[in-house]
């Protein structure tokens, strides 16, 4: 038998999805792990990125995948894997890599991060993630 999904969607992380009708949660549960759709350094309460650089941007990133982990009854320290697209990977991975640092703390999930050519919103950063729940 298969194991049921659950679809979470958190008040308090980025919610342009409901605004457009786009046919995506916040997060997937199944199998005791949530997979996390992307998320960009767009506050709950906002319409735009956040300003302030790459910084700002991989923090306000953060909190919104702190805030469906949450929701979904996990934490930031029981993610396994996260998937780090750059729009520009030399000019902006130190300065990505130090809020990571700051936000992660001694925990070290697995990690991809690769440069693309655009994101959604003006977007500099978005973040895909997995993780243990239970």
């Amino acid at each position: 038998m298969a194991s049921p999904l659950t679809l979470v969607n958190s008040p308090n992380a980025s919610r342009p999805q409901l605004g457009a009708g786009l046919p995506y949660s916040h997060a997937v549960l199944a199998s005791g792990l949530a997979f996390l759709t992307g998320q960009i350094g767009l506050p709950a309460d906002a319409s735009t990125v956040v300003a302030g650089g790459i910084r700002a941007e991989t923090l306000a990133t953060l909190a919104n995948i702190k805030a469906i982990l949450t929701e979904c009854g996990s934490s930031l320290d029981r993610v396994v894997r996260c998937e780090v697209f750059l729009i520009d990977l030399q000019g902006d991975f130190d300065g990505f890599n130090e809020a990571w640092k700051e936000v992660f703390g001694d925990h070290k999930p697995a990690r991809a991060v690769m440069e693309i050519r655009k994101l959604g919103m003006g977007a500099r950063i978005e973040i895909v993630c997995t993780a243990h729940v239970g």
